[in-house]
């Protein structure tokens, strides 16, 4: 049990740190690189959407993916937008990863097929 609270009370102390951490760098990283800051956050962004897809990967296998298709997994190196399109493409999208697809095409057109690599169109070859 105390290892429990001891990891409960560190996990929620990052929780609560982050949004100031994050803040704190960016205010760094725009007087540091001025307009050089959007490409810092497109990396970080995309970082994040990659940890995320894995650490996750359970929450997102429940919302995003229908039995049968490609499973978000741990250490993955795939973002959750790669993950969507495979799954477009297998015909195992659920309702809320095709919500999630039509918000992200809002802003870039065919974002989840887009963002698909070589590497994702032969392994999904091999799921027919």
């Amino acid at each position: 049990m105390k290892h429990f609270l001891t990891q409960f009370t560190l996990y929620a102390v990052a929780f609560f740190l982050k949004p100031f951490a994050e803040m704190a760098t960016f205010f760094l990283v725009w007087y540091n690189y001025g307009k050089g800051v959007l490409n810092y956050f497109d990396r970080k962004g995309y970082q994040i959407d990659v940890q995320s897809a894995s650490e996750h990967r359970i929450l997102w296998n429940k919302l995003l993916v229908k039995k049968g298709g490609y499973m978000f997994a741990e250490g993955t190196k795939k973002s959750i937008s790669r993950h969507i399109g495979i799954n477009k493409l297998l015909g195992k999208q659920t309702k809320f990863s095709k919500a999630l697809c039509r918000f992200l095409n809002l802003f870039d057109k065919n974002h989840c097929i887009n963002s698909l690599s070589e590497e994702d169109f032969e392994l999904i070859k091999h799921f027919f």
